[in-house]
């Protein structure tokens, strides 16, 4: 009797590649400081440190031109003209400016004037933006969820630097945690699809959790 043995080399999970000797990606709390994970993450568009009190709305604006840019498509947006404002060193460029008035004009409808923006300030640009939701992450503090605004079916997502008072942009979640799955109903990152077990009533992450299905 011949016993054929074949070895088999595992995959690896989320946080690296099947290939042999690919660098595994990193989680953001894994770089040596919040500034290099924010320049090596392409999840993340970062915002202008200005001196007028702009940088909320103006990662605001940036995150709903975002959406419109790649979440819609018939929605006019100028997305491709202010994602080139942070590379700009001239404050009277084009792109800049256009940044600039479209946070002045968030700030305008919420009724608010140019100052730092903590939670009763954001809660006054949520309140005048009913079609999206505000979510709001501490980039340095574990990921912690620092502000959610109610439900609504585009979701913005906000990553606040809590030593800069600064916030920027996050066009996905998983991303710049590196996890395969997020579920924006419970807000919970997970590896595995079908071993997400979700509390919330969010349709989408029901339709997918097999432990809810099989429930």
């Amino acid at each position: 009797m011949k016993v054929w043995v074949d070895r088999v080399g595992m995959l690896s999970g989320p946080g690296g590649s099947a290939y042999r000797g690919s660098a595994p990606r990193k989680h953001a709390g894994e770089y040596s400081d919040f500034d290099t994970a924010l320049k090596s993450k392409k999840s993340i568009i970062r915002i202008r440190e200005d001196d007028d009190h702009l940088c909320f709305p103006s990662a605001v604006a940036m995150a709903i031109e975002w959406y419109k840019c790649y979440k819609t498509c018939d929605e006019p947006h100028v997305f491709n003209l202010i994602r080139q404002a942070y590379a700009k060193k001239k404050l009277s460029s084009v792109s800049v400016q256009t940044l600039k008035k479209l946070a002045r004009d968030i700030l305008k409808v919420a009724g608010l004037t140019e100052r730092p923006c903590g939670v009763v300030e954001i809660a006054a640009i949520q309140k005048s933006l009913p079609d999206y939701q505000i979510n709001v992450y501490a980039g340095r503090g574990g990921g912690a969820l620092i502000y959610q605004g109610p439900e609504a079916s585009r979701k913005l997502y906000l990553i606040l630097d809590e030593v800069k008072k600064h916030y920027h942009v996050a066009t996905s979640m998983k991303g710049w945690y590196t996890f395969p799955y997020h579920c924006e109903g419970c807000d919970k990152f997970y590896e595995v699809k079908f071993l997400h077990r979700c509390k919330s009533a969010y349709q989408k992450c029901r339709d997918g959790c097999a432990h809810y299905l099989n429930s």
